[in-house]
């Protein structure tokens, strides 16, 4: 089960690498390691590059909603890794949705 876990991060990580148009070259996949990785990444989008990270956000069909709940309530200090928490949860998500219909 855990390898399946690392595999699944580690494909979710590959498909947020391609989003983001930044490699990402982890060790241990671990969702914690992931998100902590990508918090900075995600902080300097939203305080230089807002509608790219917005467009990324559609892309990867995290929600308007939602996204527009986190921006509202997260506290300004956790906002980027409650975002970056988000994508990977939506990425791996996404990825268990094609497996189980592929019948992978």
């Amino acid at each position: 089960m855990e390898n399946e876990n690392r595999e699944l991060l580690k494909e979710a990580a590959g498909l947020i690498s391609s989003d983001l148009q930044t490699p990402i070259s982890m060790q241990d996949w671990d969702e914690e390691a992931l998100v902590q990785y990508l918090t900075p990444l995600v902080r300097g989008m939203l305080d230089r590059d807002f509608n790219r990270f917005l467009q990324i956000c559609y892309r990867i069909d995290l929600g308007e909603k939602k996204l527009k709940t986190i921006l509202a309530e997260a506290p300004p200090e956790t906002l980027a890794e409650t975002l970056a928490r988000e994508l990977v949860a939506r990425q791996v998500q996404k990825i268990l949705l094609r497996r189980k219909y592929s019948g992978h």
